[in-house]
């Protein structure tokens, strides 16, 4: 559910709600991410929202967009979050 429907896109993404949404325990999921990726949910979550903010930006479907619209398209409520996280994964960073 998390990557097959584009949770992470959701502006609601959150650990709670996600084990609200597939039925399962929020310590589960903690734990399971953890194991599996070396990092927070908070922080899977926008590391795919940046990955998708990358395979967007190359689609010409996109390219009258700003990077506030491009960051509300791929889950950031704010332009300026998805600088500061962008910051931490991208060699580039999008002017605003």
């Amino acid at each position: 559910h998390f990557f097959s429907n584009f949770y992470y896109r959701s502006k609601e993404a959150s650990i709670s709600d996600f084990a609200n949404v597939i039925g399962v325990r929020k310590e589960l999921i903690f734990n399971y991410v953890y194991q599996n990726y070396s990092m927070s949910f908070d922080e899977l979550v926008n590391k795919n929202r940046i990955d998708y903010f990358v395979e967007i930006i190359k689609d010409p479907k996109f390219n009258s967009y700003t990077v506030e619209a491009l960051a509300l398209e791929v889950g950031f409520l704010l332009d300026n979050a998805f600088i500061s996280h962008s910051r931490n994964t991208m060699a580039v960073i999008p002017q605003t």
